[in-house]
């Protein structure tokens, strides 16, 4: 049996980091699977996707980027995996939606922009309920100590962090009124 690179490489990771992989691309080929039929039953050619290469590294580009940050913040994308992540839209529709504050994007140190993705949905839309939290906080601190704010598990929130309350559905007047309780303390 010939072992490839990929093979080698993924023999050293952990039974945890390998079962992670193994279910990933069950999900990729299940999904897969449905948009094939699909394009089979529009009659498309399936190179009009693009070559397999380019679907694979589209694909991939999307994945979240594990980050210095990831314990408080969670993964991030980069300005190129957030573009690929919202359909292949340009850099500069990417700075429009972070000007309108659809997007939220957090400048590094050495001045790169980062792009957490606790800010999206399960259909790489904005999380319900989300910029408008990040509207009303934006006025008054920077985008660090809002991801902060929108990250920690709060007493007011039963515990859990502004986004954990919004992913799950939680009650919409209440995490406002912890958000405009915090502005008005960061406004003093």
């Amino acid at each position: 049996m010939v072992q490839t690179q990929s093979s080698k490489s993924r023999s050293r990771r952990g039974d945890a980091t390998n079962q992670f992989a193994a279910d990933v691309l069950d999900q990729i080929a299940k999904g897969l699977d449905v948009l094939m039929a699909e394009v089979e039953a529009a009659g498309v050619d399936p190179e009009a996707l693009g070559t397999p290469a380019e679907v694979a590294r589209r694909m991939v580009a999307t994945i979240p980027q594990p980050s210095p940050w990831a314990k408080v913040l969670g993964p991030v994308y980069t300005t190129r995996g957030v573009r690929a992540l919202l359909g292949g839209i340009t850099r500069q529709a990417v700075d429009d939606r972070v000007n309108r504050g659809t997007l939220f994007a957090l400048t590094t140190a050495d001045r790169h922009r980062v792009f957490p993705a606790f800010q999206f949905d399960e259909k790489s839309g904005a999380l319900d309920g989300l910029p408008e939290v990040i509207t009303r906080l934006r006025p008054l601190a920077d985008e660090w100590m809002i991801a902060s704010f929108l990250t920690q598990p709060a007493a007011e929130l039963d515990g859990r962090s502004p986004v954990v309350w919004l992913r799950e559905g939680r009650d919409a007047d209440r995490l406002d009124s912890f958000t405009r309780a915090t502005a008005s303390r960061w406004a003093r």
